[in-house]
This record gives structure tokens, sequence and C-alpha cells, in this order.
């Protein structure tokens, strides 16, 4: 097992762990934290794997870095996003690295051309809430490691080196990373590895980390003044980092929520025919009001993100996606009430034989739907909802949403008068149709409460329900489950 790295003056150390290119690990996120052993200090960061690529954002002292990795294809980026620079590099190579690793073997970390030697097994133990092997062996640099290899992610979440060396995943999150993740973002510049001093030494070939590593700045001199400056900030922690943000707070540590949610709307439309028209004459008032009721079990939950960009942790409705017994004890349940009413004249055209009359038209439709959030949806219905707190705990957003196929049957009555003999008569008609019912509101940075405790709120607001657009009433109540 080779230990990774320095990034003067940050000094920071990443597990590289042997591979076992036959399996992949499931994809996950996880807060890390560092310690360097050679000078005591530490980082913190997260680390995101999406399968054949990786992610490490890491912190210290205020100073951000991030590097992209992609070990099949041997390359790296390290990003500085305080001053939103890049360099791309080997894998192994330059100030910072990270590990050219799949997934470790938890029956045997000797093999797999690791390295390592003189693997001794420990006990079978819980670290983080995962099942792992504890393996004590020496390293190909001759350190002495004991690492706890997880048998579900086949991954170290833990590992502590001889010389003081250690890294540990808590707030582990499984689940399909965003692709966004793994590219650089839009507005960086990239910077010229060669014209480093240091790093080109490292690209050389020697040991990486060591090159000029007491004069980090040395060979810089070739850049543009900018870019040196750019630089010369990066390095030295003089840009203007994001706040790391909180994580760990009592928001992470519920075992779910319960999203209850009611939307409401009406709307009167007035529709007259045109002077000089065939309709002339014609009028139709119509009312609409519909109310959507929905009860959404938050079952899969994520931990705030410290560092560049910081991100408050957050919980989603999330079917199949498992969850607490209490959380998935909580049935999904949604339903959609509609009803209108048309009035309709017609003054009528002889000439032409069309009769005058009036009609009424209603409609009243009625559709539920219950199901278990821990199963994936059947049936044609669909349900959503996110609610992502800052990462300082101040506000949260509320993304909540859900759709229920059904049929509306209108029924209508028309009193006319015929033409040619002025006979009153009356005419029922019944009609049928396929109806989508949808609804999706997306409420920005509402007060969070001080505590943890059940949020309530209601807010008006235009919106388009059925296909009309209509003034609506919202009404949310967020439970935590304890």
């Amino acid at each position: 097992m080779r230990r990774i790295v320095r990034f003067a003056p940050l000094m920071l150390l990443i597990a590289r762990v042997p591979s076992a290119p036959a399996q992949q690990p499931p994809q996950f996120k996880a807060a890390v934290k560092m310690k360097d052993g050679a000078d005591g200090s530490t980082a913190t960061g997260m680390m995101y794997f999406g399968g054949a690529k990786m992610r490490t954002e890491l912190t210290k002292d205020g100073r951000n870095i991030v590097i992209l990795a992609d070990p099949k294809a041997k390359s790296q980026y390290v990003l500085m996003p305080s001053e939103k620079v890049y360099m791309q590099m080997r894998i192994g190579t330059g100030p910072v690295s990270v590990p050219a690793a799949g997934p470790s073997d938890p029956t045997n970390p000797c093999g797999g051309g690791s390295g390592n030697t003189e693997c001794v097994k420990g006990p079978n133990e819980s670290v983080n809430g995962y099942d792992a092997v504890r393996w004590d062996y020496t390293s190909a640099e001759g350190v002495r490691t004991r690492a706890w290899v997880s048998t579900k992610l086949r991954f170290p979440v833990k590992s502590q080196d001889d010389n003081g060396s250690s890294m540990e995943f808590s707030s582990i999150a499984e689940g399909p990373q965003p692709a966004t993740l793994f590219s650089i973002p839009a507005g960086y510049t990239k910077m010229d590895v060669g014209a480093i001093g240091g790093f080109g030494a490292a690209q050389a070939g020697m040991p990486s980390g060591r090159g000029n590593a007491g004069n980090p700045m040395a060979g810089m001199g070739n850049l543009p003044p900018e870019a040196r400056a750019a630089m010369a900030a990066a390095m030295s922690g003089r840009g203007n980092p994001s706040p790391p943000g909180t994580v760990g707070s009592a928001w992470e540590k519920t075992k779910g929520w319960m999203l209850s949610l009611t939307v409401t709307g009406t709307t009167t439309t007035v529709r007259t025919a045109t002077k000089g028209s065939a309709d002339e004459g014609r009028e139709e008032r119509e009312t609409y009001t519909t109310k959507y009721v929905g009860s959404i079990p938050l079952n899969y939950g994520t931990p705030g993100v410290p560092g560049f960009q910081p991100i408050g942790p957050a919980w989603h409705h999330q079917a199949g996606a498992g969850g607490s017994p209490e959380i998935l004890a909580k049935p999904l349940t949604l339903s959609v009430d509609a009803d209108s009413r048309i009035d309709a004249t017609f003054r009528g055209n002889c000439p032409i034989d069309e009769e005058p009359f009036t009609a009424v038209s209603t409609m009243t439709n009625s559709v539920q739907k219950s199901a278990s959030v821990a199963q994936p949806p059947t049936g044609g219905y669909t349900a959503q909802s996110a609610f992502k707190i800052s990462p300082d705990l101040k506000t949260f957003d509320l993304l909540a949403g859900f759709g229920l196929p059904g049929k509306q049957t209108t029924q209508k009555k028309i009193d006319a008068k015929k033409c040619r003999t002025g006979q009153s008569y009356t005419r029922n008609e019944t009609s049928t149709r396929d109806a989508e019912y949808s609804v999706s509101i997306d409420l920005k940075e509402l007060p969070l409460p001080s505590s943890v405790s059940t949020i309530t709120g209601m807010k008006k607001m235009p919106m388009r329900l059925d296909g009309r657009d209509m003034e609506a009433t919202v009404s949310w109540t967020l439970t935590p489950i304890r």
C-alpha cells in the first residue's frame, strides 16, 4: 500500500489501496479526515467515488484544493478553487497526488500486485456503520500499516500508519454521484505544470512532493505575471475560499422526515365570442378548483459537504433506496380532487339553424394513491421531494411534487329551443377523458428553525395546475422522525 503526497505547504496524505480490477466499488461519497505523520497537521474534506473516477476536496487552515482523478486514464487534475486555476498531470506525480486505485480485496490486501507484504488478518470490526476486516501489513515503502477494509464498499474506511499518518471516512452516503463532479468547472484557467520547478521535477521522476519542497514557488518565473500571482496566492492560502460549511449537525441525525403538502387553486374564466364571428352571442363562464394533498416520506439523507462550494445536509424522497425502519413504515399517500362548472349561453342563429340554448357542465373527480416507499413506484404515479438545508444551517429549499393519472367525467345538461317550432327541450350528455394531474413547487431560502423541530409554512402564489393558470395556496409541514 502506497502513501501519497505532499502539497507544500499543506502536507496532506491520501491512502492508496490495492486494486482488484475484477470488481468495481459501489458509488458513494464520504467525509474524510487525514493526518500527516510528518508534522502532525490534519486536513478534512470529502471524497466522491463515481465508479471509475474519484473526486477529493480538502480543506486545511482555510485553504482548499480539489483533485479529480481518472485511474483508468492514469490522469489527474489539481484545481485551486479560490483562484480558478487547474493543472493536469499523471497520477502519482506533482505536488498533490491521489490513489491510482480500484477496490480493495478485503480477503487479501497483499494480492493484486499491490507490493504489500506480511499481511496479517485481524478481526471483523464495525467502523462508522460498516462491517470491515482489519488488516496489518507492510507497504511497498516499508511502512507498517493497519487498515479496516469494508466488505461492502471494498475500500478502507479507516487506516493508520506506524509513522503517525491516518485517514478515516465518516458520513458515508451510498448512491450514484453526478458526472459533473468529475469534470473541470467552467471558468477555470489551465496552468502549465512543466513551468513550475517543483512540479517539473516530479514529472521527471523525482519522488512526488520532494522536489523543491522547501520552496514551492521555485521555477514560477516563466509564468505570466497574473498566473504567477494566482498560483502564489493559491499555494500560500491567500485566496478567498468559500466558508467550510457545517457538517455533523443534528439535522443529519434524524431517522427521516415526513412532508405533508397541500396545494389548492381556483380560477374563473369568462369566454365571450368575438362580435361578427360565427359564434357571436355565445358566452361561457367556467369555475375550476383543484386540491392536491400528499404525505411524502423523505427517507434518503445525505450529509453536508464542507470546503469549496459547501453543501448543506439534505433529505430526499427516493423510493426503493432504503432508510430507517421508522421512515419506511410511513406510507406515501397522494390524492387529487378536481371540480369544475361551466355555465354557457347562446342566443342562437336560427337563419342558419343554430338553436339558442343554455347549458351547465359539471365535473367532479377524485384520485387517490397509497404506496410503500420501500418499493419503486408502479402504476403510473410519480412523487418527488427534496429538503435541502444551507451550509450555514440558516435557510432551506423545498422541492416537492407528484403526479397521478385519472379520468374526468363531465355531465352536461342542455336546455334548448327549436328554431322552427319554438318548442323547448332538454338534452343530457356525458363525456369522459384521460387526465394527468401534476403539481410541483420549488421554494427557495425559507427560514430554518434554530433546532430540529417541525417546520410549517404557507404561501400564496400563481401556479399552473391542470393546464390552467390560477392563484394557488401552498401549505407544508415537515416533521422529523426520531
